[in-house]
């Protein structure tokens, strides 16, 4: 793993899976900028989300299904969203916030998982797992 000092670029291209993060805002930071927010181990966490999650394809928000739009909805405060498609045909969804307010209760209560932080380092990282529907 790099160390933070050897950071440099988009963060996108510091991933292992830069195709899937470089249109994200997050994946447009640049490092040097942001060593204060991003560093080696989001960087390495990020690699990881895909690698033990399968995951094969970042879904664009405007084709982001009405019922997955839904998940997010129900929740009382929802940040950095982002979604993506598992080998399986499963959706992943993602929301990195900063915590505040005992949010993580809510997301719990909503079968949303902790996960190692993707966005920021002091950033909370939630993801639930949602099967694909036929008809959306």
């Amino acid at each position: 793993m790099e160390s933070n000092n050897d950071l440099k670029g988009l963060a996108c291209d510091a991933t292992k899976y830069p195709e899937l993060f470089e249109y994200l805002p997050w994946g447009s930071f640049m490092l040097e900028h942001t060593k204060h927010i991003i560093n080696a181990s989001v960087i390495e966490n990020r690699n990881t989300f895909v690698e033990q999650l399968g995951i094969t394809q970042r879904v664009k928000p405007c084709n982001m299904p009405e019922y997955i739009r839904k998940e997010f909805e129900e929740l009382k405060r929802v940040d950095h969203m982002e979604l993506y498609l598992q080998e399986d045909d499963m959706y992943v969804l993602v929301s990195s916030l900063y915590p505040r307010d005992r949010i993580e209760y809510d997301y719990k209560e909503h079968r949303w998982c902790p996960h190692d932080p993707i966005y920021a380092k002091s950033a909370l990282t939630f993801i639930k797992l949602v099967p694909m529907r036929k008809n959306k």
